[in-house]
């Protein structure tokens, strides 16, 4: 089965994923289900936009992605945290901003994906993703239940659609 990136995703309305009874559309109020297992689920998304934010001193890609699987989940907005990397060190394999290159566009990391924004390799393209949901806060306090959210962990692959960065020919 293919699956396309809608246009315009996830919709027209301004906030696709906002609850009729409450009018939220907070990313960190998504909570997705897990498998019945307890281990992440996947979902398949869609990238929507990218906020550069200062967290604990250090700057900190906030990549808000959309589910793009119909359903109930269809439109839920959902986060991923990547750290900015430094653009005069060759960027480390483990970063999820490289795996997340790496899926999106299938090749080799570049020495200057530090300069890189999310945005210019994961637009246009929808991933499969894997979602944990966060039960402790930075410091590992417990949450209260309803206090709880669901971040995407990886990516697995590309699912559909073209990635807006790949290897540059020469």
């Amino acid at each position: 089965m293919t699956t396309t990136v809608p246009r315009g995703f996830p919709g027209t309305s301004p906030c696709p994923a906002e609850d009729p009874t409450t009018g939220n559309c907070d990313p960190m109020e998504t909570l997705l289900p897990e498998s019945e297992n307890g281990r992440p689920a996947t979902y398949e998304v869609g990238f929507l936009r990218e906020d550069l934010r200062r967290f604990r001193d250090r700057p900190v890609w906030w990549v808000t992605f959309g589910v793009l699987e119909q359903g109930p989940h269809f439109g839920k907005r959902i986060l991923c945290f990547m750290n900015q990397l430094r653009p005069d060190r060759r960027p480390p394999l483990s970063s999820t901003l490289a795996r997340a290159y790496i899926a999106a566009t299938g090749h080799r990391v570049p020495k200057d994906l530090g300069r890189a924004r999310p945005s210019s390799f994961l637009s246009g393209c929808a991933l499969l993703a894997r979602v944990k949901t966060v039960r402790r806060d930075i410091d590992g306090v417990e949450r209260p239940e309803g206090a709880s959210y669901s971040v995407i962990k990886c990516f697995e692959s590309r699912t559909a659609g073209s990635s807006g960065r790949g290897r540059r020919s020469h």
